[in-house]
């Protein structure tokens, strides 16, 4: 390894941070039809018609990840408190990722979010969206979002989801919480996630509008 890097990565472990992350199989995500994809990238639907009130970004899989690193990270924090948060202002996926958090946030406000099994809601604090180049910490995050996109490249190339992080990612790991807390959606997990929203609120996938 780089020196520079190893030592990053080495530097993040030794900060009392429990790391977080969600992936996803961008082909299992594909093989959704549009009005899937949209919801479980963050469109609402009228309880009542079933109709979209909202769009949700179906062509951009990142954002079912997005969410699940939110509930996530509300989960660890305390009772009264709050999580708040902060990405990076020069990414593409900016300006969905302020729509999204703002649209959870209010629906969140006014009890109508429809994750019923997001215990912590209540506990989302706030987003911002501050300079990469002017918060280091951010940068460290890019680092290990890397790290972890090329581990869940080597698993799904091996075929094989429990492969264990090693080298520069296991730095990054070192104050770990849960395995629970690092995961890759792929189709399985997905139609999991459809079928608890089925269960839960009723909703028929196949006679919802568009």
């Amino acid at each position: 390894y780089q020196p520079m890097l190893l030592e990053l990565t080495q530097t993040i472990g030794e900060y009392k941070i429990s790391p977080i992350s969600f992936g996803i199989v961008v082909a299992d995500f594909n093989s959704y039809n549009e009005r899937q994809r949209k919801f479980i990238t963050g469109a609402t639907l009228d309880e009542k018609t079933g109709k979209f009130l909202s769009t949700g970004c179906p062509n951009k899989p990142y954002f079912v990840p997005f969410q699940l690193c939110l509930k996530r990270v509300t989960a660890y924090a305390p009772i009264g408190g709050k999580a708040n948060f902060f990405f990076g202002s020069d990414r593409p996926v900016a300006g969905y990722a302020r729509s999204l958090f703002d649209q959870i946030k209010m629906q969140v406000r006014q009890g109508s979010w429809p994750g019923t099994t997001w215990k912590e809601k209540n506990r989302l604090g706030n987003s911002d969206f501050p300079l990469a180049k002017q918060t280091p910490e951010l940068q460290a995050a890019d680092l290990y979002c890397f790290l972890t996109y090329q581990h869940m490249l080597e698993r799904h190339k091996a075929h094989d989801w429990d492969v264990q992080p090693s080298g520069l990612l296991a730095n990054c790991l070192k104050n770990m919480r849960s395995a629970e807390d690092h995961a890759y959606q792929n189709k399985r997990c997905i139609d999991e996630m459809l079928e608890e929203t089925r269960r839960i609120s009723g909703f028929d996938w196949d006679a919802v509008s568009a």
